[in-house]
């Protein structure tokens, strides 16, 4: 195991080299790419849903509202 301190050490080296960090959802969506790509859409949204916390709660606000006509759904 590592230690939290250890982990933000070498989070800190990578930062100083040049790497971006970024979080799990925005890895996810950068993945998905654009909302057109309905062969990934609902697997990314149930993702999204189920681990993106405001922003999940907030697809099925945007789903409610506007009736998830955006990408085709």
């Amino acid at each position: 195991d590592i230690s939290t301190e250890a982990h933000e050490r070498a989070v800190e080296r990578m930062i100083q080299l040049g790497a971006v960090p970024m979080t799990s959802l925005q890895y996810l969506l950068e993945l998905q790419r654009d909302w057109a790509r309905t062969e990934t859409y609902d697997s990314t949204t149930g993702i999204a849903k189920k681990w993106g916390g405001a922003y999940g709660i907030g697809i099925n606000y945007a789903k409610t509202m506007f009736g998830a006509s955006e990408g085709g759904h």
